[in-house]
């Protein structure tokens, strides 16, 4: 019949509780692009050439990644329904396929010196 979600429901918590940056308990579309620009703030931390045009591109992804993972930020507004609605859309055919295309855009603009790895 059904297999045990509760890891997968732990995970996507956990992940819902990473995204949620002011940690208001909603996963907003201000926290997925203070989650980006933390991001591009650590990159040129550590040494990344992060030009104004690439912060630009990342914020503009952000934004379209978040309205993909939280159906338009209907399922951002607490962690019960954002946990229940990413669980069953992974549940379903093809979710695969589609994740792994959905990520090569945000891979490449994360991979600064081009050397496929992030």
């Amino acid at each position: 019949c059904c297999r045990d979600k509760s890891f997968l429901h732990y995970k996507l918590g956990r992940i819902f509780d990473l995204m949620d940056f002011d940690k208001d308990g909603k996963f907003e579309r201000k926290d997925f692009t203070n989650w980006t620009n933390k991001s591009m703030e650590n990159m040129a931390g550590i040494g990344y050439e992060v030009t104004d045009e690439h912060r630009k591109k990342t914020e503009r992804l952000a934004i379209s990644v978040y309205n993909i993972f939280t159906l338009y930020g209907l399922m951002g507004k607490n962690k019960k329904r954002y946990v229940g609605f990413v669980s069953v859309v992974s549940q379903m055919p093809g979710f695969n396929m589609i994740v792994k295309l959905l990520m090569k855009k945000p891979f490449k603009l994360y991979d600064f010196d081009d050397s496929g790895d992030w």
